[in-house]
C-alpha cells in the first residue's frame, strides 16, 4: 500500500525546520539578530499581535492551572478577588506566591484588610509599580477599579 504524497507545504516546512532548527530560547543568529522558534527574527520583526495574544492566553491558562494545584480554594473567592489571585500567579509564579503564606491564609479566610496589608507591606509591593496598588485596592474593596489605558 502506497503512502499518500507529502504536500508541498509539508515539504517546505520540513526543509525550513531542518535548515533553521527549533529553538525555544532566544539566540543570536549568524548576523547577530535575536531569533527564536524556527527562524523568527525578533530584532527585525518583534512579536506580531497574534503571537503576543497566543502567549498571553497560554500564560493565563498556566497561571490558572498553577493556582488550581497550589491554592485550589481560589475558585471559591468572588470574581474580583479571584482575579487578584490570577494576576498574582501570572506575575509571581507558584514558587514566589508560596512565600506569602500569611497573605494566602488571609485570602482563604476572607480577611481582606489583612490580606491587603500583607501584600502592601511586602518588598514585592515596591517592585511591581501600578500592580501593587491596583491589587490591594481590589482585595479591600471587592470591586474592579476603572483602568486608564495600558502603556
Amino acid at each position: 500500500m502506497a503512502l499518500p504524497p507529502i504536500s508541498a507545504d509539508a515539504l517546505l516546512r520540513a526543509q525550513i525546520t531542518y535548515c533553521e532548527g527549533v529553538r525555544s530560547m532566544p539566540y543570536a543568529d549568524t548576523r547577530g539578530n535575536v531569533t527564536i522558534g524556527i527562524g523568527w527574527n525578533l530584532t527585525a520583526n518583534g512579536l506580531p499581535d497574534w503571537a503576543i495574544s497566543a502567549l498571553y492566553d497560554q500564560a493565563i491558562a498556566d497561571a490558572d492551572a498553577a493556582l488550581d494545584h497550589v491554592c485550589p480554594w481560589w475558585r471559591s473567592l468572588d470574581a474580583v478577588r479571584g482575579r487578584v489571585m490570577q494576576n498574582l500567579m501570572f506575575n509571581m509564579g507558584p514558587a514566589t506566591l508560596a512565600k506569602f503564606p500569611l497573605f494566602l491564609a488571609a485570602m482563604q479566610a476572607g480577611r481582606w484588610g489583612e490580606a491587603s496589608d500583607q501584600l502592601g507591606n511586602s518588598a514585592w509591593y515596591g517592585e511591581v509599580g501600578r500592580r501593587g496598588p491596583l491589587l490591594t485596592k481590589m482585595i479591600t474593596s471587592g470591586l474592579d477599579p476603572a483602568l486608564p489605558e495600558a502603556s
